[in-house]
């Protein structure tokens, strides 16, 4: 079955301290050019093309580029901030990670999971850009699994607050029962995406992709 668009919230979310940036270039890192477009931008033009109205998440006013978003109270980590947006959650909603590149294949894939809770990502590195962890992409989940969601995010603050990362994958480690840390991962709601599909955490790992980008799409 699928959702309505009319029905489905897509937060991007985009409220992170920047500290390993550290402005590099003069702008966030989602605004950093990959494939010759801002990532961000690219992102924002991917769903708008398909329908869908996103909501940036932001304290920053330079990535408020959606027309619509959301300025979180608090945010410590990313498990606190998705928590800040639980009033805009629809009968599906979908989270993205501002500072990630999608490829068209992976961005669709997000869009029409109809699962009650499906995450996106990568467990180890990626053979195609030479990134040599994983990462994690996206989470979603319809409204049945609200209460889930939102139960696994203060677990992860919880962590957090005893020196986790209070991240997405602390939050979906909460979610499926998996220790913090652990490099297993339940198959019935993880689907992995390996492909181009990358993000920008250091201006290292921008220049290490940069060009790559640039040349191969």
């Amino acid at each position: 079955m699928t959702i309505p668009i009319s029905t489905t919230a897509v937060l991007i979310l985009n409220a992170g301290d920047g500290r390993r940036w550290s402005e590099y270039l003069g702008t966030p890192k989602q605004l950093a050019t990959l494939g010759l477009e801002p990532v961000l931008r690219r992102t924002v033009r991917q769903l708008t093309m398909r329908g869908f109205a996103p909501i940036s998440v932001t304290n920053d006013p330079r990535l408020c580029i959606t027309g619509r978003f959301h300025h979180p109270s608090r945010h410590r980590c990313t498990s606190e901030t998705l928590l800040s947006t639980q009033s805009m959650w629809q009968r599906r909603t979908i989270v993205l990670l501002g500072d990630v590149y999608f490829t068209e294949t992976a961005i669709t894939s997000v869009l029409r999971a109809t699962e009650p809770l499906r995450a996106f990502a990568r467990r180890g590195g990626n053979s195609i850009t030479g990134r040599s962890h994983g990462e994690f992409f996206a989470l979603c989940w319809a409204h049945i699994a609200a209460e889930q969601v939102k139960a696994a995010a203060m677990k992860a603050i919880m962590a957090y607050e005893s020196g986790g990362d209070g991240n997405l994958w602390d939050l979906y480690h909460a979610l499926v029962g998996l220790p913090y840390h652990s490099d297993q991962t339940d198959g019935s709601v993880f689907s992995s995406i390996d492909d181009l599909t990358d993000d920008i955490d250091t201006p290292e790992t921008y220049e290490c992709v940069r060009g790559y980008y640039d040349q191969h799409t």
